[in-house]
């Protein structure tokens, strides 16, 4: 009763999954009008529902963690160039200290009377 559905067609696997979804009711209502035992097309319903639910979470897990990742990415990215300018400040400031820097040359407190 079960189709093997391929990966590689993820739009077909919803077509197919919608048909088959279709069929198994129109059998589950025949067996009901027939007073035949449903539980075996039950089961297949099942299976096929929690199969897409099973997908459709899958895929938003999937695309969470890719933003994730990019956004990490990024911020390392941010941080380094930050450091980076940083250091440059630093040793910049070390190798040509200005005149004014100098400990003698700190301006005075002044008070207000």
């Amino acid at each position: 009763m079960l189709r093997m559905q391929t990966k590689s067609q993820p739009q077909d696997d919803i077509k197919l999954s919608t048909l088959d979804h279709q069929k198994l009711e129109t059998i589950i209502y025949e067996r009901i009008q027939q007073d035949k035992d449903i539980s075996q097309q039950l089961q297949v319903l099942t299976y096929l529902t929690n199969k897409d639910i099973e997908q459709q979470r899958y895929k938003i897990l999937k695309q969470e963690t890719q933003e994730k990742l990019v956004f990490g990415s990024l911020q390392r990215v941010f941080i380094t160039a930050f450091a980076i300018l940083g250091m440059f400040a630093f040793f910049e400031r070390i190798i040509k200290p200005s005149p004014a820097s100098g400990i003698n040359t700190l301006p005075g407190i002044t008070r207000q009377r």
